[in-house]
């Protein structure tokens, strides 16, 4: 789904089951927008899925709180809202959709990608910026796969891309956790402009 503003309002009153936390009311008219199209969203697809309840509520890290017999996962950037669900309770799902990152912002990611990994992308053709943009995005839908799991945000360096296979359009990456290692596959869909990145796993360790 694109966000706009024109008829935010308008569409708000119609829909006014979908209610803002706290932080949500305080925030800007953007964030506003933002928030409430991703539950809009979630809601459309929950019926369509034949929840009787649509309501996504907000956990304790601001996290999404699906219905029970489902899992989800709402990713945004700029104008662009994306929601993975499936009726499931057992199983790990995260999704990100992030646009071309700025050349200029690719010193302040360093942190994100080992030296090796910049190096496994690199020699399978991707540039620097898209090394970043990519990299960035399966890191951020392994975290979020994983967050209701471990109930906590995880750093960078807690996972390792592993290999890349650009024909059928996904990275192995490794999760290193309490001493334990977890591997799974993240798959990605490039758009030119920007990539969306999807996890779907067993939540069996």
């Amino acid at each position: 789904m694109r966000t706009d503003d024109s008829g935010f309002d308008t569409i708000r009153q119609e829909h006014r089951d979908i209610r803002f936390p706290k932080n949500i009311h305080n925030a800007v008219r953007s964030r506003q927008i933002e928030f409430f199209a991703g539950r809009l969203l979630a809601k459309r697809a929950l019926e369509e899925l034949g929840s009787f309840q649509t309501d996504v509520l907000v956990g304790a890290h601001r996290e999404p709180l699906w219905p029970s017999g489902f899992v989800g996962s709402i990713s945004h950037s700029q104008s662009i809202i994306c929601i993975l669900i499936l009726k499931s309770n057992n199983l790990l799902v995260g999704m990100d959709i992030e646009h071309r990152i700025a050349s200029e912002q690719c010193e302040s990611l360093s942190d994100v990608l080992s030296h090796n990994e910049l190096n496994l992308l690199a020699q399978s053709g991707l540039s620097k910026v898209e090394s970043f943009t990519l990299g960035f995005s399966v890191k951020e839908t392994l975290f979020k796969a994983v967050f209701p799991k471990v109930k906590r945000y995880l750093d960078f360096d807690q996972s390792t891309l592993l290999s890349f296979d650009n024909n059928r359009c996904y990275i192995d990456i490794e999760l290193h956790i309490d001493g334990i290692s977890h591997r799974y596959s993240v798959f990605f869909v490039d758009l030119g402009i920007f990539v969306i990145t999807s996890l779907i796993a067993s939540d069996i360790w």
